[in-house]
C-alpha cells in the first residue's frame, strides 16, 4: 500500500515521519496495529527568494529594495508569506503592496508552479562610511494568531554605505574653518 504525501520544511532540515497502520484480519474481531518511523533530511525546496538591492548606498539615501520569489515545483504552495528583515539604520517608507503585519510581513497567497512574484519596498538607509548593511528575506507560512513562523526558503543580501569620495576644507573671511563632504 502506498500513501502519497507532501512534506514541507526548510532545506537541510531533519524531519521524522511517523506512520501507524491499524488493521483487522477478515475473519477476526481483533484489531492490530503496526508503527514505523523514518528520519530524513529535506534535500531541496523548489522555491527561490532573491534580493535586488544596490551594492552601495549613500548615507541617508532613499533606496528601493526588491525581493523576487518563485516556484519550480510541480504543485502549489498554499497560503505563503514573505518576511523581510531590514538592517539597523533602515527606515521603512513604503511598499507597492501593503504589508499584512507591521512593515515587513506580506501574505502572498498561493504560489503556483512556475509562478514568480515581486515585493518592492522603499526606505531610507543611514550608517557610517564603509558600514555593511545586511538584508534578509524568508518565504514560508505564518500563523497570524500565534505569530509562529515556519521558514521554507531564505535569502540574504548585503549593501555597503559608500565612502564619501571627496572632502573639501576651506575658510571664508571672518569665519572658522569648516569641512564639507560631497
Amino acid at each position: 500500500m502506498e500513501v502519497p504525501a507532501k512534506l514541507f520544511g526548510k532545506e537541510g532540515e531533519e524531519k521524522e515521519i511517523l506512520a501507524t497502520l491499524i488493521y483487522r484480519p477478515e475473519n477476526l474481531r481483533a484489531r492490530f496495529s503496526s508503527k514505523a518511523s523514518k528520519n530524513f533530511i529535506i534535500g531541496l525546496v523548489p522555491l527561490a527568494v532573491v534580493w535586488e538591492i544596490p551594492e552601495n548606498f549613500s548615507n541617508n539615501q532613499e533606496a528601493r529594495a526588491s525581493v523576487r520569489y518563485s516556484s519550480s515545483a510541480s504543485f502549489s504552495f498554499r497560503n505563503m508569506w514573505l518576511r523581510l528583515e531590514y538592517p539597523l539604520g533602515f527606515q521603512f517608507i513604503s511598499s507597492v503592496i501593503k504589508p499584512e503585519e507591521g512593515n515587513n510581513i506580506w501574505n502572498i497567497g498561493d504560489v503556483d508552479p512556475g509562478e514568480e512574484g515581486l515585493i518592492e519596498v522603499w526606505g531610507r538607509i543611514n550608517g557610517e562610511e564603509g558600514e555593511v548593511k545586511s538584508f534578509r528575506a524568508e518565504l514560508g507560512v505564518f500563523n497570524t494568531l500565534t505569530k509562529e513562523w515556519r521558514t521554507f526558503r531564505e535569502s540574504s543580501a548585503i549593501g555597503k554605505i559608500a565612502v564619501t569620495p571627496l572632502s573639501i576644507t576651506g575658510s571664508l573671511k571672518g569665519s572658522k574653518e569648516a569641512t564639507v563632504g560631497l
